[in-house]
């Protein structure tokens, strides 16, 4: 009787094992789970091209090498799995082509023009736990959404990940490391980056360009040479970030035309209040508090001409006279004398001068 049930339970285990299986050259999958069982080495064209839905391709840390041309591996069929390939030296490392909801997980990009390249309709597909090294774009996307970059490493790229006219993307806990430039957000919006760490950049840690609706929360952008750039960007939130230690500028607000551009901006470590700049009158049209919740900078001592932009953390007369040094408190409080009072002050304190 026990015997019965047992080949019983046996046989449903047997029916439900996907079996792999192994390959060793450049080909096209329709269907099924396989194995790369060696390196391979691609001179013109594409290596490997996914055409079918739901295949598993386990690549097994074996390399797969181009010649500066072509796709390391290609997928126009959705719902793939792809894991555990190193792809060197092609023109685009990993291409979904009008493909979605894939999942690409421990793979490695490097020496590509881009590494992985999300474009032409290829939505909410989920980059886990890859590398993207010595690429011109490690992470590219474009006209598309929903896409979930979680837990990569971006080293030596000229753009860590760079989104283009894209909404709806979540950038979760990845690293950048010695990037020209770590995360843009080009004419995209409703993006949310959460918990990355972005240091050692050689311009700009986050560069949100053309954008609306994006949301920055807990990110840790230490030692790069610019921190946050805003470039004609607004109704973003900037909140429990640690902006920090960036050689020129922590904070830049910069309007190509039009505006005021208004962005939330509190609850945020922003260092020393001296690097952080505008290059238009548009900037005091953003908001450096919620309620009473400003942001903590660090004290520090001003040169003449350099004033205070945030009337919840300066004594107002930084902002009346800059060349009353201001003084910065690490705990936020909201003043009782209305912003737009300070405005009309200044006026009045300028028309003084040209009377005078």
């Amino acid at each position: 009787m026990y015997k019965k049930y047992f080949l019983i339970f046996l046989f449903f285990i047997f029916i439900n094992i996907s079996y792999s299986t192994s390959f060793s050259s450049c080909t096209t999958l329709s269907s099924g789970t396989w194995e790369l069982n060696s390196s391979l080495t691609q001179s013109g064209g594409n290596c490997i091209e996914i055409t079918g839905d739901n295949v598993i391709l386990d690549c097994q840390n074996n390399n797969i090498t181009g010649d500066g041309t072509g796709i390391g591996i290609y997928v126009t069929g959705d719902y793939a799995n792809v894991s555990n390939c190193n792809i060197f030296n092609f023109n685009l490392g990993v291409q979904p082509f009008t493909s979605s909801n894939n999942t690409f997980s421990f793979n490695g990009v490097h020496n590509n023009l881009y590494g992985f390249s999300l474009t032409s309709s290829s939505s909410s597909n989920t980059l886990i736990s890859n590398t993207a090294k010595n690429n011109s774009r490690g992470i590219y996307s474009a006209s598309n959404s929903n896409q979930s970059l979680m837990s990569n490493i971006l080293l030596n790229n000229a753009d860590g990940i760079y989104l283009s006219t894209g909404y709806n993307h979540s950038l979760i806990s990845n690293i950048f490391t010695n990037n020209s430039n770590g995360i843009t957000l080009l004419s995209g919006s409703n993006n949310i980056l959460i918990n990355n760490s972005i240091s050692d950049s050689d311009s700009v840690a986050v560069s949100i360009v053309s954008s609306s609706n994006n949301i920055l929360i807990s990110n840790n952008l230490i030692n790069n040479n610019q921190g946050v750039s805003f470039s004609s960007a607004e109704n973003n939130i900037l909140t429990e970030n640690t902006i920090l230690n960036n050689s020129v500028l922590n904070l830049m607000f910069f309007a190509f035309s039009g505006g005021p551009y208004t962005n939330l901006i509190y609850d945020n470590d922003l260092g020393n209040i001296s690097k952080i700049s505008s290059n238009d009158w548009s900037f005091f049209e953003n908001q450096f508090n919620l309620s009473t919740q400003g942001n903590r900078y660090l004290n520090e001592s001003f040169s003449i001409g350099t004033f205070c932009f945030d009337p919840d953390n300066c004594d107002y007369s930084a902002i009346f006279s800059p060349l009353i040094s201001p003084e910065i408190n690490f705990s936020s409080t909201t003043s009782s004398l209305p912003f737009g009072s300070v405005l009309i002050s200044m006026l009045l304190l300028f028309s003084f001068f040209i009377i005078y």
